[in-house]
Formats: structure tokens, C-alpha cells, sequence
């Protein structure tokens, strides 16, 4: 869990939509982050994450929601034709992102399966556009995306286990274009994650990073100037 020293020092140096000089940015945080209104697939998805066990990742339940719905609105607002996910966990993010484009291929990729229900969880929802491996000896996550041609969105998902997002970052790059997104959950669990963050906004190919606190998104845009921005959430 990020400590509430590092959340506080966050929101004194966020934004909101006011003092944006991106035309990007500011259609960005008011048209999707800061969007509050209702989805249909919210309140289905919803209920069966209320039949599920005790949440296992390292944000608050009630956040997880708010982070969920956002990385919906993005993929929306995107319209991707292939998604990749990394860290299924029990799926329920997966759902978000394939009922936010039922026409897009999303793969997700257990990295552990402790507490695997992800199958029978996309099954309950009627959710047939989801493509479920399981990294082991076998399919690693690199061997696993080089035979994918191209990446729209990725999202990272927060792990137990994860030290650093960073190797994810190197393995997706080849597969990114001007057009993808890398979104990152919680960016401020620990030192390493906190790095592996400020290595990503420095990288040459990431023109645009949103920080959110809770997840931190990264844009490779080419008409774009380099530019960071905190904005609250």
C-alpha cells in the first residue's frame, strides 16, 4: 500500500482540469477521467466482484472501483482493437477492459494462479472476446507478446509480487505505436515502483505521462511536446 505521506505530497502538486495548457490533456481529464456518469457494465461487473473473496491486490477495494472504471472510460475513449493485460488476477479489470470493446481482442496474462476463478468469471458475464494464458515455463509474457503484431492499450496490473513495472515496459515497447497507451497500477507501491516511473517518463518514445497517483498512464504521441502532469483523481 502507497503511504499517505507519499498521496499527500501528490495532491499538493496535482491539477485538475484547470491550468492545463494541452488541448490533449484537458479533453483528457474532462471528458474521461473526471466523467462520473453511469455505464450499464458497471453495476454487472460489480455484483460478481461482490461474490468474490476478499480483494487480494494492493489498492483499497473502493478505489480498485474507481480505477476500474476509469481504465473503462479510457478504452471507450480509445477504441482499441488489441488490448493487453498483464496480471489477470481474478479478472475483473479483464471485464472491464473486453465490455469497453467487445469488438477488441484482449489478452490477458495470469502471472500467478493462486486463486484462479478468471475463466469462469469471463464465462458468468458472457464475455467472449477475452483471450486467457497463463505465463509459466512454457509462455512467458515476452514470448507470449512477440507474437502479437501490435499493441493499442496495455495495462499493468498491481501485483503482491511486483518489485518493478520496468521489464514490462521494455518487453511491450516494440509492440507500441504513436497511438498506444501504457497504463501502469500503482506506481507508488514501493521505491522500485516509484523508479521504474521516472525511468518510463524519461524514456525517448514517451512524449506524455498522466499521474494519477493510483495508476499512472504513459502516450508516445509524435505531435506532442514532452510534458508530465500530476492531476488529481
Amino acid at each position: 500500500m502507497p503511504s499517505i505521506l507519499a498521496y499527500l505530497r501528490h495532491q499538493l502538486k496535482a491539477k485538475d482540469r484547470h491550468g492545463l495548457h494541452s488541448p490533449f490533456v484537458y479533453h483528457l481529464v474532462d471528458e474521461v477521467i473526471y466523467d462520473r456518469s453511469e455505464r450499464s457494465d458497471y453495476a454487472e461487473i460489480e455484483k460478481l466482484h461482490q461474490k468474490l473473496l476478499q480483494d487480494q491486490s494492493a489498492v483499497m477495494p473502493s478505489k480498485r472501483s474507481k480505477i476500474h472504471r476509469l481504465i473503462y472510460r479510457l478504452v471507450e475513449e480509445f477504441t482499441p482493437r488489441n488490448i493487453l493485460e498483464i496480471g489477470t488476477n481474478v479478472g475483473i479489470s479483464t471485464l472491464y477492459l473486453a465490455k469497453a470493446a467487445p469488438s477488441a481482442r484482449v489478452i490477458t496474462i495470469q502471472t500467478y494462479s493462486e486463486t484462479d476463478n478468471s475463466v469462469q468469471n469471463f464465462k458468468s458475464l458472457q464475455t467472449n472476446n477475452v483471450e486467457y494464458l497463463v505465463q509459466n515455463e512454457d509462455h512467458t509474457v515476452a514470448g507470449i507478446i512477440s507474437k502479437v503484431k501490435n499493441l493499442d492499450i496495455v495495462f499493468v496490473a498491481a501485483e503482491r509480487r511486483m518489485e518493478s513495472p520496468l521489464d514490462y515496459f521494455y518487453i511491450c515497447l516494440p509492440k507500441i505505436s504513436s497511438k498506444s497507451i501504457m497504463i501502469f497500477e500503482t506506481i507508488y507501491l514501493s521505491k522500485a515502483t516509484k523508479e521504474a516511473w521516472e525511468e518510463i517518463k524519461a524514456h525517448p518514445s514517451v512524449t506524455v505521462t498522466v499521474d494519477l497517483f493510483w495508476i499512472g498512464m504513459v502516450f508516445f504521441k509524435e505531435d506532442q511536446a514532452k510534458e508530465h502532469f500530476r492531476i488529481r483523481f
